[in-house]
């Protein structure tokens, strides 16, 4: 019963709005970790939420919370949300102060009205008696989730991260109405528009409120001289028919840091259309980049996972030297999705342009050391091409005309440079002004039925630190947000 109250609330604070006016912006500290805009009309709007069977399932579930002589102002609401006394014109916002206290706030419009819908709350015992101390007015939801409020402002506690109980999270919520001042995050140095666009959802965060997981593969990824404190994460989402669009961007906090991001993805080029004409026709996956080989392996190598990789590898053949010989654009293709977290031990072709292929010089000694891992490493039938034959793996590998290739045995004998894959073709403007480019298929993919509802994810890159995710459907004139309303209906009805 308590899951379907929340589910309830929730699709009421769906469909009302809040306002990005002076008095909410103050309210958002200015050391606040992290801060989400979000265009709750234009996401409804989109949703198409007031058509979805899901709000018809919340209206039959209404009638075991709501008494059935109030049962009519609960429909009143649902049909004119104006009615809940919230200003719906502008983003609302979800916080996160540096103690990891999360907050909800929105904009109250019509307090009397507010001061309604808490009372109707209350009749429904699916929120506490509204009281009043110094100038707020204070209620909790399903006695778990504290709220204030006052002719301005509505601010809300939730409950995601560990608090010692209510009492704490109320005390946080008049710490931060006490604390308001002229200015906050909005003119804090740690926010800028990033995004010209108007998206649905807009973050900033620092590394402060990442998970700690996230955090420490960023640290890994970072430049010498670069700590995950000296850098903010801006992204955007946007919901459009037929597609999702995820934009991010990594900043420095200080110019300093900004200088060696920017040196950081110098080491990245635009890419070129040198591979483009080679992938597999049906291909599932294809990524490229433009870079030298030497710093994208000291990069690699931050990874623990990879570097067991490339070691494992180092048996057979010494994939380092081959690494550093790159200079140029690099291009992965996967003919099938990996059945496994090895690669290698799924259908893969890796193409590189070499400047130099000296180490060739050492095939020799490298046949004798995999020798002695049960490796056999043999010339194959083509010219410049050997074959790596381990555990049932068989891997072609060689260098033709500055040209690095190594593949799984069957992927290279069905690779087709006579068929370019027709997708690949058709992006090749954003393959071509991109620095990092990866594009799957998910029509190729079988035996995933929870991708039965996408056609393509293309991810694009001017850097490192600035990317562009594109989820496209199969149905062009469906929206994700449908989707996403649809399962929220099944966990109602489970």
């Amino acid at each position: 019963m308590k899951k379907i109250a929340l589910y309830l609330l929730l699709l009421c604070f769906l469909t009302v709005q809040s306002c990005r006016r002076k008095v909410t912006a103050q309210l958002i500290p200015q050391d606040a970790t992290f801060v989400a805009t979000i265009q709750l009309r234009q996401l409804v709007q989109k949703a198409e939420v007031k058509h979805s069977s899901l709000l018809q399932t919340v209206r039959q579930y209404a009638s075991q919370l709501i008494a059935a002589d109030d049962r009519d102002k609960l429909d009143a609401v649902l049909d004119d949300p104006t009615l809940l006394g919230f200003d719906f014109d502008e983003p609302g916002f979800v916080f996160q102060t540096p103690d990891h206290s999360t907050g909800l706030c929105l904009t109250v419009k019509d307090e009397d009205r507010v001061d309604a819908f808490f009372d109707f709350l209350a009749k429904q015992q699916l929120c506490s008696k509204v009281t009043k101390k110094d100038g707020l007015k204070w209620t909790s939801l399903l006695g778990e989730i504290p709220l204030a409020y006052n002719g301005d402002v509505l601010l809300v506690s939730l409950p995601i991260t560990a608090f010692t109980g209510v009492e704490n999270q109320k005390k946080w919520i008049q710490q931060i109405f006490d604390n308001q001042q002229d200015k906050g995050f909005f003119e804090s140095d740690d926010f800028d528009k990033s995004f010209s666009e108007n998206p649905d959802f807009e973050v900033c965060a620092l590394s402060s409120a990442l998970p700690l997981s996230t955090s420490r593969q960023l640290s890994e990824l970072l430049p010498k001289g670069l700590h995950v404190g000296d850098v903010k994460l801006q992204a955007a989402l946007t919901f459009d028919k037929g597609v999702m669009r995820f934009q991010s961007q990594l900043t420095g906090r200080t110019k300093e840091a900004q200088q060696l991001l920017d040196k950081w993805d110098g080491n990245l080029r635009p890419i070129t259309d040198e591979f483009l004409q080679s992938p597999i026709a049906g291909c599932s996956v294809f990524a490229a980049l433009n870079s030298k080989g030497d710093w994208l392996l000291d990069l690699l190598k931050k990874s623990a996972d990879v570097k067991q990789g490339l070691f494992m590898l180092e048996r057979g053949i010494d994939i380092e030297a081959m690494l550093c010989s790159v200079d140029g654009d690099m291009a992965m293709v996967l003919q099938h999705w990996p059945t496994s977290t090895d690669v290698v031990k799924d259908d893969f072709l890796f193409m590189a342009h070499v400047d130099n292929d000296q180490w060739l010089s050492e095939v020799d000694a490298w046949k004798q050391s995999a020798r002695e891992f049960g490796i056999n490493l043999t010339p194959a039938s083509e010219k410049n091409l050997y074959v790596l034959e381990a555990d049932g793996f068989d891997m072609v590998w060689g260098v033709n005309d500055h040209q690095l290739l190594l593949a799984s045995r069957q992927a290279y004998n069905q690779r087709a440079f006579n068929q370019p894959n027709a997708a690949l073709q058709a992006l090749e403007n954003e393959i071509t002004s991109s620095k990092l480019f990866a594009y799957v298929d998910f029509q190729q993919l079988a035996d995933q039925p929870e991708l039965d509802y996408f056609s393509s994810l293309v991810f694009r890159s001017d850097g490192f630190s600035k990317q562009i995710l594109q989820l496209r459907t199969r149905d062009e004139k469906s929206n994700l947000l449908s989707l996403l309303l649809q399962e929220m209906e099944h966990h109602l009805k489970n």
